[in-house]
């Protein structure tokens, strides 16, 4: 078991909240949560761990496989 954060971000995560999720991560055993709304679509989520950061060292391809980038209205 391990220690998890969880940050509200405002609109859909960004690169920037990406990187700092990673940095996080990278910097000590915590998973990250990153929770988001969009209207019409409903509430979404991401937990990053150090297995996903290992298996995925660029959190600018991390961004662009797991950050949905549309969304259905």
């Amino acid at each position: 078991m391990r220690k998890l954060e969880t940050y509200w971000c405002n609109a859909k995560p960004t690169l920037d909240d990406i990187k700092t999720a990673y940095d996080i991560v990278c910097s000590s055993d915590i998973a990250v949560r990153i929770d988001w709304f969009v209207p019409y679509n409903g509430m979404h989520s991401r937990i990053i761990t150090r297995e996903d950061v290992d298996r995925i060292p660029n959190y600018e391809v991390y961004f662009d496989e797991h950050i949905p980038h549309c969304y259905g209205v």
